[in-house]
């Protein structure tokens, strides 16, 4: 089971509404207004010229930049879900995790030529901060191990 895959597919509107906020927060549809070539665009913006052309691209795969258009993106919200590091390496390695806006999460390290992963959805205790889970899938090296 490809256990990456799964995750962009079910959760294809985050990813995109975070590089329209990306795109937004770096002034690139303003800057898209004047005639520049990808070179002066980055200069503009400060960014690497190869990481300014990967924005662009994933922009225009999802159809929020069009050929010609002169609209802007709306923005979006921003919600506190994101990504992580351990800030202690395990013995196979670092831990990464990501929280999604919808409460699902995904925890994952590198394990040999693959990866075990965590996947599943946090249940928030009403009148509380506590947080817990009761329905993760666990895999070992991409093998579902247990539910």
């Amino acid at each position: 089971m490809d256990v990456f895959g799964e995750v962009v597919r079910n959760h294809r509107v985050y990813f995109r509404d975070a590089v329209v906020h990306a795109g937004h927060a770096l002034g690139l549809f303003a800057a898209l207004k004047e005639p520049r070539d990808a070179t002066q665009l980055a200069t503009h913006l400060g960014l690497s010229r190869p990481r300014l052309l990967a924005l662009l691209d994933v922009l225009v795969l999802d159809g929020v930049l069009v050929a010609g258009s002169t609209s802007t993106p709306a923005t979006t919200q921003q919600v506190a879900a994101g990504f992580w590091k351990s800030s202690t390496s395990t013995s196979s390695g670092d831990v990464f995790a990501m929280v999604l806006p919808d409460n699902s999460y995904f925890f994952y390290t590198r394990v040999g030529g693959g990866y075990d992963a965590l996947y599943g959805n946090l249940v928030v205790a009403t009148g509380t901060s506590i947080l817990s889970s009761t329905d993760g899938v666990y895999f070992a090296n991409q093998n579902l191990a247990s539910t």
